[in-house]
């Protein structure tokens, strides 16, 4: 029982770690499942034609690594880049609207291409129907605070009012943080800007359009207050509201909190991507990397892209 409970515990945190190999078992997660990987895992089902012609228009060096696979294609590791060979068009056309445009929060992407219809048809397998080679660099795995901050994103991104991750500003954070430092000074000389005191889950919301008001904030400096501190993210409750020494409880506890870092990165990882016509909202824990030390989007696929440029055939 006791070697059960340890290897559930190990699996577990591996969990948090998508598609991180555990080097006792030779294992990775994909897709949410341990697997075993083997040699044959990491021969991309090509021709050898092929796999030379891509080698040489991406610049890759080595033999492949195989990263994991999906519904939609597969992806193997180069060194420090990453080929993918996919059936996803929205995730290609995406990539190709921002190739060469570096933001520390998305994935930099190498080159993008059309397969020809010969390549195809001498692969093996599902790699006969994926028609797109997307090649990007490689981002080392997210830690479980990164991931807390993807699922909270992946939820609220898809609300009515999820139009404000697409038009996210770099001073957004700061603006929050000065906003509850505010509060604090303010509600301290004159208690009565909080109101009435509320009773346990009282909607927090409601009671910031009161203090909001009292305190003249505009409509877009509510909704930065109300993401960070009025939302499930962190969010403040009837313990914190109520008083100046319930709200410097919180602040203590929250002003530093690095699940906001990580929120407002990715925010602003969405934020570029709209800026360049692509629409993202599939953030999964998989779909989330680091990036030097800050979050990073990844895998764009399913998304909505306007205006999508031809994608050029490997030739």
């Amino acid at each position: 029982m006791k070697l059960l409970l340890e290897t559930w515990r190990k699996y577990s945190l591996l969990h948090e770690r998508i598609n991180s190999l555990d080097p006792d078992s030779g294992k990775r997660f994909i897709a949410d499942t341990l697997t075993e990987i083997t040699e044959e895992d990491h021969r991309i089902p090509i021709s050898d034609e092929e796999l030379q012609k891509i080698k040489e228009w991406a610049e890759l060096e080595g033999d492949p690594n195989f990263l994991g696979s999906g519904s939609k294609g597969s992806a193997y590791k180069f060194g420090n880049k990453v080929l993918k060979i996919t059936s996803d068009h929205q995730e290609a056309a995406g990539a190709l609207a921002i190739m060469g445009e570096r933001h520390p929060n998305v994935y930099d992407i190498y080159a993008v291409a059309k397969r020809s219809g010969k390549d195809k048809q001498n692969s093996e397998g599902a790699h006969q129907h994926h028609s797109y080679v997307i090649v990007y660099e490689f981002l080392n795995y997210p830690n479980s605070v990164m991931l807390e901050a993807a699922r909270h994103l992946h939820d609220v991104v898809r609300t009515k009012e999820g139009k404000i991750y697409y038009l996210w500003e770099p001073s957004y954070l700061e603006e929050a943080r000065t906003l509850l430092k505010d509060l604090l000074i303010a509600a301290t000389k004159d208690e009565t800007i909080l109101g009435k005191s509320v009773r346990k889950y009282y909607p927090i919301k409601d009671k910031v359009e009161e203090i909001a008001e009292n305190l003249g904030w505009s409509r877009e400096q509510k909704k930065i207050f109300n993401v960070f501190y009025g939302s499930g993210l962190d969010g403040m409750s009837s313990e914190y509201i109520n008083s100046p020494k319930g709200i410097q409880k919180y602040l203590n506890a929250n002003l530093d909190n690095p699940r906001h870092d990580y929120f407002h990165q990715l925010a602003l990882g969405l934020s570029h991507l709209f800026s360049h016509g692509v629409v993202f909202d599939d953030l999964k824990t998989s779909n989330i990397m680091e990036k030097g030390d800050q979050a990073a989007i990844i895998d764009i696929g399913y998304s909505r892209v306007a205006n999508p440029e031809v994608i050029p055939e490997l030739s």
